[in-house]
Order: structure tokens, then C-alpha cells, then sequence
């Protein structure tokens, strides 16, 4: 006979004498004993099944915490390589910003002398232009030019020379 048998078979003799006693009649000694023995029948029963529902939980429990666990240090792994990988990239930024303003420094220091060696010698000349119309002469423009050409050579190896950034 099969468990789910005998339970359904001790379950209603159980009913039947939960019935007689509903009824006021009362049990015989050996119907006593029976109702005592399917009592502690269910009971054992029932503490069996709660120690196995306990054990089960506790084991789903271990295997839930283990999950965790391992997702955790996934994350954890995975925060670590993201913040490793935006620490690099915050760098190599830097680095190109550095680079960039140490390059427009430059350029901006080369258009400056090329600006000094080229303006110079022109506004020589239009200053010699200006003195050979007003004293009918034809010598003031060679020597703005020349004196102009002169003066943008100095200024541009004094820009040269000079400290470059904030002087301290």
C-alpha cells in the first residue's frame, strides 16, 4: 500500500471517529488508541515534512547566497575594469589637452615672429614711402625697408629667447 493510501485510509477513520465523538457517543478503549496511534502518526508526519521543507529552504538559501556571491565579486570585477579603462581615457584627455596648449603656444609664438620679420620691413617701407612723397626723395623707402628688416630680425630673436609661461 502506497503512502498517499494509508494517509487517505488513516484520514478517514479519523474523520469517522472525529464523527462518532460529534455524535456524543463514546470511543472504546482500543478506538482511543487508534485515534492516539493516526495523532501521532500525522504528527511524526508532519515533523518530518516541516524538517524537510527547513532543510530544503536552508539548502536553496546556501544556493542563492553562493549565487550572489558570485555575481557580486562579477560586478565587482566588471566596476573595476570600467573604472580602470575611464581612468585611462582621463589621462590620455589630459595628456592631449597638455599637448594641444603646449601647440597653440607654439603656433601662436611662430606667427608672431613671422609676423615680426614680415611687418616690420613693410612698415619700414610705408614709412619711407611716406617721407620720399613728402620730401620729393627716393632714398626713405630702401632704408625703411632695410632698417625695418633689421629691427624684425632683433625683435624676433628676442621673442625667441624670451621665458615662455607665467614667470614665478
Amino acid at each position: 500500500m502506497s503512502d498517499d493510501a494509508q494517509f487517505d485510509s488513516a484520514d478517514a477513520r479519523l474523520h469517522a471517529l472525529e464523527q462518532k465523538v460529534n455524535r456524543g457517543e463514546d470511543l472504546s478503549e482500543e478506538e482511543q488508541d487508534e485515534l492516539e496511534r493516526i495523532v501521532a502518526k500525522f504528527q511524526d508526519e508532519a515533523t518530518g515534512s516541516i524538517g524537510d521543507i527547513n532543510r530544503r529552504a536552508s539548502e536553496k538559501a546556501d544556493d542563492l547566497h553562493s549565487e550572489y556571491d558570485k555575481k557580486l565579486s562579477e560586478l565587482e570585477a566588471k566596476a573595476r575594469t570600467a573604472k580602470a579603462r575611464e581612468s585611462v581615457k582621463v589621462v590620455s584627455k589630459d595628456q592631449m589637452m597638455k599637448s594641444d596648449a603646449e601647440a597653440a603656444r607654439g603656433l601662436g609664438v611662430g606667427l608672431s615672429i613671422a609676423y615680426t620679420i614680415l611687418g616690420t620691413p613693410l612698415l619700414g617701407l610705408g614709412i619711407g614711402w611716406v617721407l620720399d612723397n613728402r620730401y620729393q626723395a627716393n632714398m626713405f623707402k630702401g632704408l625703411g625697408t632695410v632698417s625695418g628688416a633689421v629691427l624684425g630680425i632683433i625683435l624676433a630673436f628676442w621673442m625667441m629667447n624670451r621665458p615662455s609661461g607665467p614667470q614665478r
